[in-house]
């Protein structure tokens, strides 16, 4: 009968550790509340974008950092306001998720013809075609690097394999 191993102990939580304190220093409220805003501003311009609404996005994007800026510092002695954008920037890292979803998602839509790329580049999107080359580009670098680390190593096999001068005598 085979003998098993006795099972493991349980592991033992560890406390999170602590953030050191960096030399950058901490956000104030008004930069946290244009950080926010500004977050929503280009969620608001890619919208715009898919649904062609050019001239829109442009607005957005030249006009919402100052709107951003001016609009967190009025909240400052606004507390209605100030409540009001800490609610609709209160999901924080989750807006800065989708932020950063938000592009491939869309990449992806436009790879599968379902939104047209042309619409999406001021979101980071890239042409279908033009991922497609830059992919089967780095393939065949990789297989020619792997081809010439192949042919490097047959080199030096046969090398080691020669009778040496010094082992005939």
């Amino acid at each position: 009968m085979p003998i098993s191993a006795a099972p493991a102990p349980p592991a033992v939580r560890q406390p999170r550790a602590t953030k050191a304190k960096s030399n950058t220093p901490e956000k104030t409220k008004v930069e946290e509340r244009t950080e926010g805003l500004a977050g929503l501003s280009q969620i608001a311009s890619a919208i715009l974008l898919m649904t062609k609404q050019y001239a829109d996005a442009g607005a957005v994007n030249h006009f919402a950092p100052a709107i951003c800026r001016e609009t967190a510092k009025l909240a400052e002695d606004n507390e209605k306001l100030g409540a009001g954008i800490d609610y609709l920037t209160a999901i924080g890292p989750y807006t800065a998720l989708f932020a950063a979803v938000l592009p491939f998602g869309l990449q992806i839509a436009a790879n599968h013809k379902k939104l047209n790329p042309e619409l999406l580049a001021g979101s980071g999107v890239i042409h279908p075609d033009v991922l497609e080359a830059q992919v089967k580009a780095d393939i065949m670098r990789q297989r020619a690097q792997a081809m010439e680390a192949q042919r490097r190593a047959e080199e030096e096999y046969s090398r080691l394999m020669e009778p040496n001068d010094e082992d005939a005598s």
